[in-house]
């Protein structure tokens, strides 16, 4: 019965994924905000969990060895904690992340099961919608999956991996006027997720 998904493997010269994940928010920032009456203020910026979807396209040159181009979505919030200019525990307006990445899958073994380990880099955009807010940041990716073939072009794949984005002073701009401290160099998320392959 394993000989079809193998065959499949021979076949398919191409893979595009739909697919779906869980993303995992981190603490972007403290910063001090001081009010028109002199309050300070000392919050924290947290990025929310989010739910993802993208798609993923795939070119195998060899049983091994297959480069990857990716985009995905999420949609998620800010949340203010600590003391914020307009109250403890304030989640913002929507804030949305688009990761586009390029990289390569070294497949471990052959089979109709073939685990996997891929990295990438890239670019994430990230855009507040108030105040209008946009910025285009480095980003990279690095995680272990594996994919199920289950017919001779269809197959699940489950993966994990970690995100780094490169964040920096300026990565929110001025917050409402207010000015950044300890800013992290480099945002670090977690994304566990899975898709549906298509072998072309």
């Amino acid at each position: 019965m394993a000989a079809v998904p193998l065959l499949a493997q021979m076949q398919n010269k191409a893979e595009f994924s739909a697919t779906g994940s869980h993303f995992f928010g981190t603490e972007i920032v403290q910063f001090t905000a001081i009010t028109q009456d002199g309050t300070v203020f000392h919050p924290t910026v947290r990025l929310l969990d989010a739910t993802t979807y993208g798609a993923r396209f795939g070119y195998l040159l060899s049983r091994e060895i297959e480069p990857e181009i990716e985009w995905f979505h999420a949609g998620t919030n800010l949340f203010y904690s600590g003391g914020a200019p307009t109250g403890p525990g304030v989640t913002s307006p929507p804030v949305t992340l688009d990761y586009f990445l390029a990289g390569l899958s070294y497949n471990l073994t052959e089979g109709p099961v073939r685990p996997y380990a891929a990295a990438s880099a890239g670019a994430l955009r990230f855009e507040e919608s108030l105040p209008a807010y946009s910025q285009t940041k480095f980003a990279a990716a690095l995680g272990f999956g594996v994919k199920f073939f289950v017919l001779q072009h269809l197959a699940l794949r489950v993966e994990g991996r970690a995100l780094a984005s490169a964040a920096g002073e300026n990565f929110l701009g001025s917050i409402h006027g207010t000015t950044l401290s300890k800013t992290k160099s480099w945002l670090i998320n977690g994304q566990l997720g899975g898709g549906l392959v298509l072998g072309l």
